[in-house]
């Protein structure tokens, strides 16, 4: 999902239920490809990459826990490119904070050996 979405295998031998996982995905990528294709890019970590829009309003963060940080189970992160005192909550993880707790304290993601996360960044309303 990091640009494209691509699906292979042979889907006719797909079962249902691995149909329905897809379809999940796919339908998840459609409500972040603007913010994916058009927004901003910003490489946190090895493996942790985050993309906002332009308005600040909505983003993505995308985290794979592989290769030689494989045994470590937890990731941490810190966000950039948010307006600093407007509040964002991200999905996943209870509470809104401003931007500028994203950017200076962070956020901790549990990822075990070959696991990835995608988590939504979505302003929040007054």
């Amino acid at each position: 999902m990091c640009g494209s979405l691509g699906v292979g295998g042979n889907l006719p031998e797909w079962s249902e239920e691995e149909r329905a996982e897809a379809a999940d995905w796919i339908a998840r990528y459609k409500k972040v490809r603007d913010v994916i294709q058009l927004g901003d890019l910003f490489r946190l970590a090895p493996g942790v990459i985050q993309y906002l829009g332009k308005d600040q309003k909505r983003g993505v963060l995308f985290a794979f826990q592989m290769g030689q940080n494989a045994g470590e189970a937890v990731v941490h992160i810190q966000l950039q490119g948010l307006h600093p005192d407007v509040n964002y909550e991200i999905e996943g993880l209870a509470g809104k904070h401003p931007g500028s707790f994203w950017m200076s304290e962070g956020l901790n993601l549990g990822l075990g050996p070959d696991e990835s996360a995608m988590c939504e960044i979505k302003m929040s309303e007054a």
